[in-house]
């Protein structure tokens, strides 16, 4: 069991881009004794990310499952919405939660609207942001606040939701997770704060 434990945290660090490139001259400088290679020295200032997707890695792992389709966009800044106007945000279907760059105010309504087509597989139909009979393909977001993460909610090509809670929010197009590698296409989500 400790095995296993340790080849989860070295695959989520080989293959995640957010650390990966780290990983390589860790290994080196521990079989080598170079001094200054202590895992805490090389990834002690993201130790919080990695203990954040190291949690949700292992939750998800499955066949098929890409660490680097997974890995959250942690440099990303975020805005709340102003009063007028409205953002824009791409959302790829072959990727896991993507930062929108939007903070939400719970309690608060929004209006989302999304343009655009995916597919949830090769050879799959196109859809829109409202997916597919099954919820396949949908767009969903989900919020973050202080690394805790809200339940899921489902969005779509048009509609006026109540943020759940204070966070940032994050999108993606549901998929089962070890099956988003064969997923292609887009949409542009935009958000817009609801006058009161």
């Amino acid at each position: 069991r400790a095995y296993a434990w340790r080849w989860a945290l070295c695959h989520l660090l080989a293959n995640n881009p957010n650390y990966s490139d780290r990983f390589k001259a860790l290994g080196i400088g521990m079989m080598t004794g170079q001094p200054g290679a202590p895992f805490e020295n090389v990834y002690g200032p993201v130790a919080r990310e990695i203990s954040f997707e190291y949690d949700f890695f292992v939750r998800h792992l499955d066949n098929g499952y890409r660490a680097d389709l997974c890995a959250w966009q942690w440099n990303r800044k975020f805005q709340y919405l102003r009063p007028t106007g409205h953002i824009g945000t791409k959302v790829l279907a072959r990727y896991g939660w993507q930062a929108s760059g939007i903070k939400l105010k719970a309690g608060e309504s929004y209006d989302c609207a999304a343009q655009g087509t995916w597919k949830t597989s090769e050879n799959g139909p196109e859809l829109n942001a409202d997916g597919g009979r099954n919820g396949r393909g949908r767009l969903v977001g989900i919020l973050m606040k202080e690394d805790r993460l809200s339940e899921p909610f489902s969005l779509g090509t048009r509609v006026t939701f109540v943020a759940p809670s204070d966070g940032n929010l994050y999108l993606r197009c549901r998929d089962d997770w070890n099956r988003i590698s064969d997923n292609d296409g887009s949409l542009t989500a935009y958000f817009r704060r609801m006058p009161e």
